[in-house]
């Protein structure tokens, strides 16, 4: 992770103003994190645990997949930090703009396997959904986390017993949690409350409506 970091600021890695300020803000962070006053630290273990559960869903090709550098980066920037007081995450959203064939997809999937499945945040109940704004569209990242976790439950026994893939859900069934797809229609997502909400093409979208409804 550090790596990655290094080189964008180096100028090996070439990137926007945005990146390197993220990357900037890792390393201030991470120097002020040894601090009492500061609140939050930095979790390498469990930043290496998501990385490492990310790695573990094989495409829907069935080969594996393997994270890129600036990838590894966006999984452990999300998941590593954490608060001092709670060990809650410190980030609860995160913006991720990535070009066509880049593996925006398989990302969005496999962040959403980790809501539904190592997450404990809450410990039941958890509400993974699959946002954009057409039904089509949200259902590209719930097909691919369908058809991975179909893949795994071949040689796993426990996920086996403890996932079940249907259609239009599926279901963590010790912790009564599940994920979906939904089209962005401020009426569909009424009722919902999502622990894990992957929102696609947003930036195509009208207004804040459909964002102020997911974050209420």
């Amino acid at each position: 992770m550090i790596k990655y970091v290094d080189d964008v600021l180096s100028g090996k890695i070439i990137a926007g103003k945005k990146i390197r300020l993220a990357c900037e803000r890792y390393k201030r962070d991470l120097e002020r994190s040894k601090s009492d006053d500061f609140p939050y630290y930095y979790d390498e273990k469990m930043a290496k645990k998501a990385c490492q559960f990310v790695q573990m869903l094989p495409l829907t090709n069935g080969g594996k997949f393997h994270l890129a550098e600036y990838q590894e980066w966006i999984v452990s920037e999300l998941y590593g930090w954490r608060v001092k007081d709670s060990g809650e995450r410190r980030y609860t959203q995160g913006m991720v703009s990535m070009a066509r064939k880049s593996g925006k997809t398989y990302l969005a999937a496999s962040l959403a396997a980790i809501g539904l499945l190592m997450e404990n945040e809450p410990a039941k109940n958890r509400q993974v959904l699959f946002v954009s704004n057409a039904l089509k569209q949200a259902k590209l990242g719930y097909d691919m986390l369908s058809s991975s976790l179909r893949q795994v439950q071949k040689t796993s026994r426990l996920i086996r017993h403890r996932v079940k893939v249907q259609k239009e859900r599926i279901t963590d069934l010790p912790t009564d949690s599940f994920a979906t797809a939904l089209a962005s229609d401020t009426n569909t997502l009424d009722g919902y409350a999502g622990t894990t909400i992957i929102l696609d093409e947003y930036a195509a979208a009208k207004d804040r409506k459909v964002y102020d409804v997911l974050k209420s």
